[in-house]
């Protein structure tokens, strides 16, 4: 019976990661598998080009924004004070609560990884700084799913390309 429930494990498993199609930004120099094809949108923020890749799967949606400081910014300031000044700014806007944030690293790039609560689910951010480059790899949803299997895929599958 242990055998038959492990196998089953397994096969949903492989199937979830077979769901997931990786996406590849050739301009935002990323990949990563999102549960099903994005669209794209870019906007304008602060006389930057701010870049989203975007998809939703049930009660969920999946994200990776991207945008370049000024490299006289990052230049004056240390990788980690832009990235807690990113975290704050960003938990602030969604009028989250946070739950956990730590630093992380992707790849050689330093970076910050949150959990926050919303009124309407969770919120699970990766913020990265390759160069003067700011990624956010951002799910939201119920917390089963944004801290669950299919979460850990999607970030995990997240990487800055040389």
């Amino acid at each position: 019976m242990r055998g038959l429930v492990a196998i089953a494990v397994l096969v949903g498993c492989a199937g979830l990661s077979a769901a997931q199609e990786k996406y590849e930004s050739k301009e935002g120099r990323y990949s990563v598998k999102f549960p099903d094809k994005p669209s794209t949108v870019t906007k304008k923020a602060n006389d930057a080009d701010v870049v989203t890749a975007l998809t939703k799967k049930g009660d969920a949606a999946y994200l990776v924004t991207y945008s370049d400081l000024p490299a006289a910014t990052v230049k004056n300031a240390k990788a980690k004070d832009l990235l807690v000044k990113g975290e704050t700014a960003l938990v602030a806007r969604q009028k989250a609560k946070l739950l956990d944030s730590k630093d992380v690293e992707v790849g050689k790039h330093p970076g910050r990884l949150v959990l926050a609560e919303q009124e309407n689910g969770h919120l699970r951010v990766l913020i990265v700084l390759a160069g003067n480059r700011v990624y956010q790899v951002v799910a939201t949803g119920p917390k089963g799913v944004v801290s669950g299997p299919e979460g850990d895929a999607f970030f995990e599958s997240f990487t800055v390309a040389k």
